[in-house]
């Protein structure tokens, strides 16, 4: 028993090291990536409307795609309790779309975003790139035609953020395995980008829902606590404010 216990011990410190190994080489790696896609993006803006815009489109894409891969093992490897700090899925879903569009442009994908000012307490980086994960696997599903649907509403102590699309579906039989951890059914995929949402949605007190229909689309939905019951997993970032205690004087 003592021997199986030091077993699994050196496995969790050699586990440990790796993931660290891990982290070190992915943000060495995004560093420069930013840089490529500052350019990669610049570069598409020089060449629109010439011959060449298909091949700088192709360079953002690609770098986009790579830069959400290496965020996910970073996350992956080395996960992080969110930052919290008061925000709207409007404006981060703005965001997000700005990034993804060289991705869609050109297509024949149709997008409805009917969100509200709703405030929610959650990690701004961390959504977006469950946000990310989620947009993508849709645009990919749908190809060059389809459309994209985002909703919110509050209902029964939750706010609810709804993503649907009108692609293909996913197959009953492979649903409830969607988000377990290297679980992919694309060629090129990790596997990471579901599992990870999941998590982040769970350290955010909520949870990630899915409908699918096969021939019809799938339906994602982000559910948070309501705002009277603040995640209790992360640290919430607070800002200072002056205060004054009436006696003071001064002049000019």
């Amino acid at each position: 028993m003592i021997k199986e216990m030091e077993q699994e011990r050196q496995k969790l410190k050699r586990l440990e090291a790796m993931g660290q190994a891990l982290a070190t080489v992915v943000h060495e790696l995004r560093n420069p990536l930013c840089s490529i896609e500052l350019y990669a993006s610049m570069l598409l803006e020089e060449l629109r409307g010439t011959e060449l815009e298909s091949l700088a489109k192709g360079v953002s894409e690609g770098v986009r795609n790579m830069d959400s891969f290496l965020a996910n093992a970073l996350y992956f490897a080395k996960p992080r309790k969110p930052k919290l700090s008061k925000t709207t899925l409007r404006e981060v879903v703005h965001e997000v779309l700005q990034l993804l569009r060289p991705m869609m442009e050109g297509t024949g994908l149709k997008l409805t975003i009917e969100l509200s000012d709703r405030t929610i307490l959650a990690d701004r980086s961390l959504l977006k790139q469950v946000l990310l994960n989620i947009f993508i696997n849709a645009i990919q599903a749908m190809n060059t035609e389809g459309r994209i649907e985002v909703k919110d509403e509050q209902k029964e102590g939750e706010y609810l953020v709804k993503i649907k699309d009108t692609g293909p579906g996913i197959d009953e039989s492979i649903l409830e395995n969607i988000f377990d951890p290297f679980f992919t059914t694309k060629p090129e995929g990790t596997g990471l980008g579901l599992s990870i949402s999941l998590k982040i949605m769970q350290l955010h007190g909520g949870g990630i829902r899915v409908k699918s229909t096969p021939g019809e689309g799938s339906e994602f939905v982000l559910y948070f606590p309501d705002s009277n019951r603040p995640p209790v997993n992360g640290t919430t970032e607070k800002t200072e404010e002056a205060q004054s205690n009436g006696n003071n004087t001064g002049g000019v």
